[in-house]
């Protein structure tokens, strides 16, 4: 991650604390945003693929994204459902950067290979594992795992960061020495 970004959300997020306290009213500098609520898996603890609702246009996402940016949003984040089962989210993301967002994306990585190129522009990965390859597929069905693991080394290779969200559906302590 570039330097200059760091400082950035850092300097945004100093604003906003001077705000609130200055005037009692925070000022956001960070946002997250749903591109859909489709997703390729369906875990056995996710709703997401349930919600029948409409995905924003890009012109629409265009309206919000630049009333974000005069809110004081610096970062946004990128998730669903899963954002990459959308055919436009290299469109998507590109609106993101040209109004010079930080851009995060919460994806399950599977279809990483697919957009890889389109998703060099994005600056921070979160990607869900449950534990153990066994209890990642026990909770969101059959795929290859070994695809995941596959999309974070490629994006460690390329500079950016990963973070491993993990989600923990039992008292499972040996999942968590596996991660």
């Amino acid at each position: 991650m570039q330097q200059s970004k760091i400082i950035q959300l850092g300097l945004s997020y100093a604003q906003s604390l001077w705000a609130y306290h200055v005037t009692g009213t925070p000022r956001p500098f960070s946002a997250s945003f749903a591109v859909t609520n489709k997703c390729n898996l369906q875990c056995s603890y996710c709703n997401c693929p349930n919600l029948n609702t409409p995905d924003l246009t890009i012109d629409e996402m265009r309206t919000l994204f630049s009333r974000l940016k005069r809110m004081g949003v610096i970062r946004l984040g990128l998730l669903g459902g899963e954002p990459l089962v959308r055919s436009d989210i290299g469109e998507i993301i590109a609106l993101a950067r040209q109004m010079g967002f930080f851009v995060s994306m919460n994806t399950n990585l599977l279809l990483y290979r697919r957009y890889q190129e389109q998703l060099a522009d994005v600056d921070y990965f979160f990607t869900s594992l449950d534990g153990t390859p066994a209890k990642h597929l026990a909770n969101r069905g059959t795929h290859s795992l070994a695809r995941i693991t596959d999309a974070i080394q490629d994006i460690v290779a390329r500079g950016k960061k990963v973070t491993a969200i993990c989600v923990v559906t039992d008292p499972d302590y040996t999942g968590v020495d596996y991660l």
